[in-house]
């Protein structure tokens, strides 16, 4: 298993806005790529923010915004495939293989539990390069147990 980050997912407005392009696949990518992944796949627990649409609260019950931290995009056209990270280093390494291009912050996000947060986890598939993002644990764990 490779390094585990964890972020966290607000459910509240005002943090990810509902015509960013990546809310349909931090929220929806489906279900079909999770046998795309071996158990040798990293796994990455991420917490992003959700769309208004998914709004439990308001801006008042969403955490501390002064303890969010910026959530990097990063896209490849060559593998149809988006890398969120919070680590500058980590999307500079993959802008600069030529692969990825900067895309800029998709989201802020929360490096500790804050209220109203729920995970949502990213999983790699090196020999595909490509990410898979989901707020189910169970479908994560299908995706790690499916060795295709």
């Amino acid at each position: 298993m490779g390094k585990r980050q964890e972020f966290l997912l607000c459910l509240c407005p005002n943090y990810l806005p509902s015509s960013h392009p990546a809310a349909a696949e931090i929220l929806y990518k489906p279900a079909q790529f999770s046998g795309r992944f071996s158990k040798l796949a990293m796994n990455f627990p991420i917490f992003i923010f959700a769309l208004s649409f998914f709004v439990v609260g308001t801006a008042a019950t969403c955490g501390n915004a002064s303890d969010a931290v910026p959530l990097y995009l990063a896209s490849s056209s060559a593998f149809a495939d988006n890398l969120y990270d919070t680590t500058v280093a980590d999307i500079s390494n993959n802008v600069g293989n030529g692969v990825y291009r900067f895309e800029g912050v998709a989201a802020s996000v929360f490096l500790t539990q804050e209220l109203s947060t729920v995970a949502l986890f990213r999983q790699f598939n090196p020999s595909i390069a490509d990410h898979f993002y989901t707020i189910d644990p169970v479908e994560r764990d299908n995706a790690l147990s499916e060795d295709r």
